[in-house]
């Protein structure tokens, strides 16, 4: 049970999935990064895809992945939801 202060969250920067999506897009490859919130952003001009749950980024991902060659996930998703939460009062 969690109560109505408390969230569940992590500290992952989105760093990581911006510079590895620029390292493919300077070799030629064409990318689409889908990425949570985050204050980082590619340098190049990479299609970003912002994503606000894990499930908008799971079905970003769906949405985007037929075609590709590769797929690569940087993302630490938090996908732990509580079995009940408690009640403010």
């Amino acid at each position: 049970m969690i109560d109505p202060i408390r969230f569940i969250s992590n500290e992952s920067s989105g760093q990581m999935g911006c510079e590895i999506a620029d390292a493919f897009h300077e070799q030629g490859a064409e990318v689409i990064l889908i990425k949570g919130i985050s204050k980082f952003s590619t340098r190049n001009n990479v299609c970003e895809i912002e994503a606000t749950s894990a499930e908008q980024m799971l079905r970003s991902i769906e949405n985007n992945i037929d075609g590709s060659d590769i797929f690569i996930s940087t993302a630490a998703v938090v996908d732990f939801i509580p079995e009940s939460k408690e009640k403010q009062n």
